[in-house]
């Protein structure tokens, strides 16, 4: 299904799905008791500090409780795609997600009978609310293309840098799955545009162990990211950009971005 974007110049083939509200959380058995420590004053300038006192009533039950609504997040990183709207799955994802979080509330049931058994108040509730994307609503259609844009500009950005560390994995995670928000050839185009992220983050890291080797040219990582051919991510960035809504200012930031 298309939907215009308003812009009048194109069309964005938004993937029918659903956006997965993640309604999970813990809580009870945690208690904060602040007590008052002393204070100072210099002037007009008063200090006051304070001791924090934390008590739970049952580590481990508390531990694992936590980590199953951790782990109910995962499942919608692992299976979504993260847009400004929420998490978004394709229809055909949907009973995949529902299960795997049927799974957590499952296990998370029974530790809370186990909660109960030892005396804990810590409990916690794993739940998903799925809504139905309404492709016929414009802002929804221009939410999730700036979703694929933003990303792509701001990974084009870290990769002219010549930067594949910490900064580049970040940005990478939020580009998982991003290929199941659009259909057709705007799918296919974000496919060979996440391949090129790939191949360009293998070619930084080459290039930077070959200038570790004595005798070798060495190229700084700026000079390495503006050597990269990353055009189809720039293709793609030009697929999903929401013409109505880009100022001046911001167009020039998209420019250097890319290399421009």
């Amino acid at each position: 299904m298309s939907t215009d974007d308003e812009t009048g110049h194109e069309t964005i083939a938004i993937k029918p799905g659903w956006i997965i509200r993640d309604c999970s959380s813990a809580s009870g058995g945690v208690h904060y008791r602040r007590t008052y420590d002393h204070e100072t004053q210099e002037g007009e300038r008063r200090t006051v500090d304070f001791a924090t006192h934390k008590v739970i009533d049952h580590v481990s039950i508390v531990k694992d409780l936590d980590a199953l609504v951790m782990q109910a997040e995962y499942v919608l990183r692992k299976h979504c795609a993260k847009t400004t709207l929420g998490w978004f799955a394709p229809d055909a994802m949907l009973p995949v997600v529902r299960a795997a979080i049927a799974r957590v509330h499952a296990e998370a049931y029974e530790l809370n009978q186990t909660a109960a058994r030892l005396g804990s108040l810590h409990r916690a509730y794993i739940g998903v609310a799925p809504l139905k994307v309404d492709l016929s609503t414009p802002e929804a259609a221009r939410e999730i293309a700036r979703t694929v844009h933003d990303t792509l500009v701001d990974i084009l950005a870290v990769l002219r840098q010549g930067v594949i560390g910490q900064e580049l994995s970040g940005k990478l995670l939020r580009a998982r799955h991003l290929d199941q928000l659009a259909t057709g050839f705007q799918a296919e185009a974000l496919r060979v545009a996440l391949a090129t992220i790939a191949e360009a983050k293998s070619q930084i890291r080459v290039q930077l162990k070959q200038g570790e080797k004595p005798g070798a040219t060495i190229l700084t990582p700026a000079e390495i990211g503006a050597a990269l051919d990353l055009s189809p991510v720039e293709h793609c960035v030009q697929l999903f950009r929401p013409m109505d809504e880009i100022h001046a200012g911001e167009a020039d930031l998209i420019g250097v971005a890319l290399g421009r």
